[in-house]
């Protein structure tokens, strides 16, 4: 994987060689916290230094063990940090469920694992659908969203929603 300053996004993720479709690229990787610890570190934060790399897990279907847990990659992170978003992603995100991590024994945590959706030709940027699932204007007042989506895909809703 290589992380490269692209034109207008900031830091991006893309492979030198080309990747097949269902092509298991890693892990999420960060401190895990639980919501009240975190809010805690974030707010002791000066006024706009809050962490932009924090995934919140979701609970696990019928079970909300896994609720209210967040992973941080801002100081611990790897190089998945690095997916910038895009409406037309070329990379999704899947839930691992582990049983075994220090501190959070005999809880089930639903880490966060990405995989390719496609065949991604070599040199390709990978993007992930920050929203998780797709969104038609129909469901949802995108014009309230808070910042310009810059992903420039042919399915772009034009604004990205702080998650």
């Amino acid at each position: 994987m290589q992380v490269f300053l692209t034109e207008s996004k900031g830091w991006g993720l893309r492979c030198e060689v080309a990747l097949p479709p269902r092509y298991y690229l890693g892990l999420y990787a960060g401190r895990l916290y639980d919501a009240e610890t975190l809010e805690a570190i974030e707010n002791a934060k000066p006024h706009g230094a809050q962490s932009a790399y924090i995934w919140e897990l979701d609970e696990i279907e019928g079970d909300s063990e896994g609720q209210g847990l967040l992973l941080d990659a801002e100081e611990e992170g790897n190089f998945t940090r690095f997916f910038n978003h895009s409406c037309d992603a070329s990379v999704t995100a899947v839930t691992i469920i582990r049983r075994d991590l220090e501190g959070f024994e005999n809880k089930k945590v639903p880490l966060i694992g990405f995989v390719t959706n496609r065949s991604i030709p070599a040199g390709e940027e990978l993007t992930l659908n920050y929203r998780g699932r797709d969104v038609s204007l129909a469901q949802e007042d995108v014009s309230a969203w808070a910042s310009e989506c810059r992903c420039e895909a042919w399915n772009c809703l034009g604004r990205l929603k702080h998650c």
